[in-house]
């Protein structure tokens, strides 16, 4: 399949609205967007996004591995797609939002068309960050469609949990490799490890940061998955690989 031709890396991003819309229910939810819960959701979205800015500003964060990776991923490309643990998303998410408004770009998010994503897509769009509503297991190829869609259009960067929905934890699928191969423009692992954190009882041990905790950052050399990669030599031995390194960056921040 011939790619598109990336973006010149001084090319701002064209105009045009940053959301993919508003996504209907999906067939299985049977919650409503009521007036009730809509109103609900407009006052505990900015409660949420200042209880979490508030606890993140008391974070130490350093990045001991890898600092001049996230800018020359950018330097060389208008986009790319940061990928880390479904553990690590909360002080994951506060981080790369910071990292990525300080250099004037879009960090994008793939959010739950339920209506309980609709709160999530509340918080994020406060906090900065772009919206796509989907799901990665229900319409993983719509949802990657939409994803290629604002990294070529809108320079946006979209953040990826590459075991995630369900896990199995710490076990990388294909998704994140096959939208940077889709799109021609780099993945970006690294790892973001609060020292102190509530540990949750959910399938990948969600770790949400203490305050005043240190944040140790890792990242790895931004990684380019040619265009020929396809079948097995994607789906296990790209995804192997991923794996591995993920895990040795997160034993770098634990250190």
């Amino acid at each position: 399949m011939k790619q598109p031709v990336p973006l010149a890396p001084h090319d701002p991003p064209p105009p045009g609205p940053l959301l993919a819309g508003p996504a209907p229910l999906p067939p299985a939810s049977q919650r409503k967007r009521t007036p009730l819960r809509r109103a609900g959701y407009a006052v505990a979205a900015p409660l949420i996004h200042g209880v979490v800015r508030a606890l993140w500003a008391t974070a130490r964060v350093r990045v001991v591995v890898g600092a001049e990776h996230l800018d020359a991923a950018l330097a060389a490309h208008p986009a790319c797609v940061p990928t880390l643990w479904h553990e690590e998303l909360v002080a994951g998410c506060a981080f790369l939002v910071d990292a990525f408004r300080r250099r004037g770009r879009p960090l994008a998010f793939l959010v739950s068309p339920s209506v309980d994503g609709d709160l999530v897509e509340k918080v994020v769009l406060r906090a900065g960050g772009v919206v796509v509503r989907g799901s990665a297991t229900r319409n993983g190829v719509k949802s990657l469609r939409d994803l290629y869609r604002l990294m070529r259009k809108q320079g946006a960067s979209p953040f990826f949990t590459p075991d995630g929905p369900t896990g199995p934890a710490r076990e990388a699928k294909a998704g994140a490799l096959m939208l940077a191969q889709l799109a021609g423009m780099p993945l970006l692992p690294l790892s973001v490890r609060p020292r102190r954190a509530w540990r949750l009882r959910t399938w990948d041990r969600l770790l949400v940061p203490l305050p005043f905790t240190r944040v140790t950052v890792a990242f790895g050399p931004p990684r380019d998955v040619p265009a020929d990669l396809a079948g097995d030599a994607l789906e296990l031995g790209a995804t192997a690989e991923l794996t591995s390194e993920l895990e040795g960056l997160r034993a770098l921040a634990t250190r």
